[in-house]
């Protein structure tokens, strides 16, 4: 169930951000393991979400295919000018051995 990630996106804002976009993939957290911090701020708990949208699709052929070195790949962070040079962006990485 993705509902908590789904409603968490609604209720940011991020979702609006979304419908402009295409070609995006969306890391979604599962309800069981999303935990809230009281004291995060909903600025806060908006770019912890802009980190789960990555600026480009993704199959899973492609995540495969990641060199072992890992890719960079630009999150929505990046484009609200809050992160600094790439820190809006994450490093996709693939295990073979354990197909994660």
């Amino acid at each position: 169930h993705l509902s908590i990630f789904t409603s968490l996106l609604a209720s940011s804002g991020i979702s609006a951000d979304l419908d402009r976009r295409t070609s995006l993939t969306i890391l979604a957290v599962p309800n069981s393991h999303l935990r809230f911090s009281p004291t995060a701020s909903p600025a806060t708990l908006a770019d912890v979400l802009r980190c789960h949208v990555l600026l480009q699709y993704l199959t899973w052929s492609d995540l495969r295919r990641t060199p072992p070195a890992g890719a960079l790949v630009t999150t929505l962070l990046q484009t609200t000018g809050y992160a600094p040079t790439n820190l809006g962006s994450l490093n996709i990485t693939f295990d073979p051995c354990s197909s994660s």
